[in-house]
Formats: C-alpha cells, sequence, structure tokens
C-alpha cells in the first residue's frame, strides 16, 4: 500500500513537471531576446498588476487582494520551469510596456494594461506571451476561486459539507421558470 502511494506521487510529481517542461522547451527558443531583461532586481514585480488585470476587484476582491500572486509565486519556487516562465512573461510584460514609453507594466493606465493582456491572448500558440497568458490564466483562476471571498461573485455560498443538503425532503425547484 505504501510502495503504491509513493509511486503514484513520484507519477504526479513528473507529470506536473512534464506539463511545465513541454511548452517552456519552444518558449526558451523564442524568448533569447528576453533573456538580456531578466536581471531585473524583482523579476516579478509586473506579476501582480497583470493577474489583476485578468481578476479585477469588483464585487469580489482583485487577485492582489486575495494574494493570488503570492500563492503562484510559492507553485513556482518548487517547480523552476515555472518560475523561469513568470520571469520570462513578466520580462516580456515590461519589455511591452517600456516600447510604449512607460517604466514598466505596473505604470500602465489600466487600458493599456488590458490590450497587452489580449495581444497575449490572440498571440501564436507555444510563443512565451500565449503560453504565459494561458499559464497564469488557469493558475489565477484556481488560487483566486479556492478562496472563499471570491465565491460571493458567482452566487456560491459554499460547499454543501458539513451542514449537508437541508432541503434534500422538498421538491426541486425547476430552473427553467
Amino acid at each position: 500500500m505504501a510502495v503504491t502511494m509513493t509511486v503514484n506521487r513520484l507519477r504526479r510529481r513528473f507529470l506536473q513537471t512534464f506539463i511545465w517542461l513541454v511548452p517552456l522547451w519552444s518558449i526558451r527558443v523564442q524568448a533569447k531576446d528576453l533573456i538580456a531583461l531578466v536581471d531585473d532586481p524583482n523579476p516579478l514585480a509586473a506579476l501582480a498588476p497583470y493577474l489583476d488585470t485578468l481578476l479585477p476587484a469588483d464585487t469580489t476582491p482583485s487577485a492582489s487582494q486575495l494574494e493570488v500572486d503570492k500563492a503562484i509565486e510559492a507553485v513556482a519556487k518548487r517547480q523552476p520551469p515555472l518560475a523561469q516562465l513568470l520571469t520570462l512573461g513578466c520580462a516580456w510584460l515590461d519589455n511591452q510596456a517600456r516600447q510604449q514609453g512607460r517604466e514598466n507594466f505596473a505604470s500602465l493606465h489600466e487600458s493599456s494594461r488590458e490590450q497587452l493582456v489580449a495581444q497575449a491572448e490572440a498571440s501564436p500558440p507555444g510563443g512565451l506571451p500565449a503560453t504565459f497568458f494561458q499559464v497564469t490564466l488557469a493558475l489565477a483562476y484556481r488560487h483566486y476561486y479556492a478562496r472563499r471571498e471570491s465565491w460571493i461573485g458567482l452566487g456560491f455560498a459554499g460547499p454543501p459539507q458539513p451542514f449537508g443538503f437541508p432541503d434534500h425532503a422538498q421538491a426541486p425547484q425547476s430552473w427553467l421558470r
């Protein structure tokens, strides 16, 4: 039993690492010009403003208010390929902001940030911007909606346990009224 659990853990760890390595293999070749930008003392400074562009505050808190950026950085510390992707992606964001005459991504106006995010989303698959967008969006959703504070915007009161389904004896209501 213990051997099976260990094998399952190893297999899961291998697959998690492999999933990050496949897209990064092609990115490494395409991102050679960004490597020079990575000597920034805070290479992930663009991550929080970027995540707030993906998940801004409305009736629910923004991504950085729920510390999604810190959660993603913690995952990246355990997965070097992800850390490299985040570093290169943030360098790309800052580089795009510099081309618009700004100091970095954080200094851009909200509409300019949204345009850069849309540009990353629409970029060719397998490239740095598209991969950075897809991976960070998935991670942002995962960590954002794991927090109870984000559920208000969904109309989700929480998981049924430990309280169960108190209305289980009543007939179901139709959603098609």
